[in-house]
């Protein structure tokens, strides 16, 4: 693969990984989620790339979209919480 298209992949990684943490708990700084499931991607990245990234997905989630809860129910019984466009 090549190195580009590996630093792709990353960015992505990290992009759904705040989608997530967003989606489930929290991604701001101050949320614990961040130091557990965000900040790794910082070492992968470099600090640069990593704050711009994860600056810019943040943002947009913040601005334009809305957490729906609830949306589905497996058969453990587990909630799942959905990402809606406002």
């Amino acid at each position: 693969m090549k190195l580009r298209e590996e630093q792709q992949r990353k960015i992505e990684s990290l992009e759904g990984m705040i989608d997530s943490c967003f989606t489930y708990g929290g991604a701001d700084k101050d949320n614990p989620n961040y130091g557990t499931y965000i900040q790794p991607y910082e070492e992968a990245l470099g600090s640069k790339l990593f704050n711009t990234t994860y600056n810019n997905q943040l943002n947009k989630l913040k601005l334009k979209f809305k957490i729906v809860t609830n949306v589905y129910e497996d058969s453990e019984e587990l909630n799942y919480n959905s990402l809606e466009e406002i």
